[in-house]
């Protein structure tokens, strides 16, 4: 009787003592999980830039999600931390001088729109993103590929292509992403054999149709004789020929006449001043 007294008593404490060590397992178990369930969750990460010339001071926005932003820096770049589905860019200055800085004196920015999938806005991303055209049809129109259409001309030093850049953000400096838009999808469809470099007068032509229904009446002759005289200039660089374009900017008063604010009303005020040596 004694023993089987004491045979139950040590199984009881055995199984007390099992049970001791399972239940502190468990509980780390638990807390283990539960440590791992409300570890916060890092943001996705995605490296953007901003071209039309290098973009600085520019605020970017993702399309989903107006709580990320940035701004951008040295040669257009920035990073948005969230899950993008394309992203819109408003202001910032055409880093003319390269010192990485949005000074008051350079030429401003059009704003820009990146479609999903694309991590650099630029003037034909743009036209891209009216939904309107697409890359193919712009390197029908210019008679380049689609892999050139959305290269950098800075860093390869396209000059033609970097004048191609500012002509198409003429015309969206002016809202006209969607007149240009439907410009090039009628030119792409009766373009008959790819030229050799990029047609400037077709382009030329086709803001000057854009710029016809967009703006004011007393800036037309200022922007048309700004949109000419980029479809003129020489450069030995894509840095130097927006160095041109920013004085063409300056002299022609251009920055006045995209001011809604400004109201120039002597035509001589816009037109009258000399323009560099071309």
């Amino acid at each position: 009787m004694q023993k089987k007294r004491l045979l139950i008593t040590m199984s009881a404490a055995a199984v007390l003592t099992f049970s001791g060590c399972g239940g502190g397992s468990d509980d780390s178990a638990i807390n283990s999980t539960t440590d791992t369930q409300t570890a916060p969750v890092e943001a996705a990460s995605t490296d953007i830039q901003v071209i039309d010339g290098y973009v600085v001071g520019a605020t970017v926005t993702a399309l989903n999600d107006s709580t990320c932003s940035s701004i951008t820096q040295t040669e257009g770049h920035t990073t948005l931390q969230c899950e993008l589905e394309g992203f819109k860019t408003v202001g910032g200055k055409i880093d003319v001088n390269q010192n990485g800085i949005a000074d008051v004196t350079e030429p401003t920015a059009p704003n820009m729109v990146a479609p999903a999938g694309y991590s650099v806005a630029t003037p034909f991303t743009t036209l891209i993103a009216t939904g309107k055209v697409t890359t193919e049809q712009i390197a029908t129109t210019l008679g380049i590929s689609a892999e050139e259409v959305m290269s950098d001309p800075y860093s390869t030093n396209n000059i033609d292509l970097a004048k191609a850049y500012n002509l198409v953000a003429a015309a969206l400096l002016i809202d006209g992403a969607d007149l240009m838009a439907d410009k090039i999808v009628e030119a792409s469809a009766t373009q008959t054999m790819s030229p050799s470099a990029i047609d400037i007068d077709l382009l030329t032509s086709m803001v000057k149709d854009v710029l016809a229904t967009s703006v004011a009446v007393e800036y037309i002759s200022a922007y048309s004789l700004y949109i000419d005289s980029i479809a003129a200039l020489e450069a030995n660089s894509s840095a130097e020929l927006d160095q041109s374009i920013a004085e063409l900017r300056d002299n022609l008063e251009i920055e006045k006449a995209l001011d809604s604010s400004d109201t120039v009303t002597d035509q001589e005020n816009i037109t009258g001043t000399l323009l560099p040596a071309l």
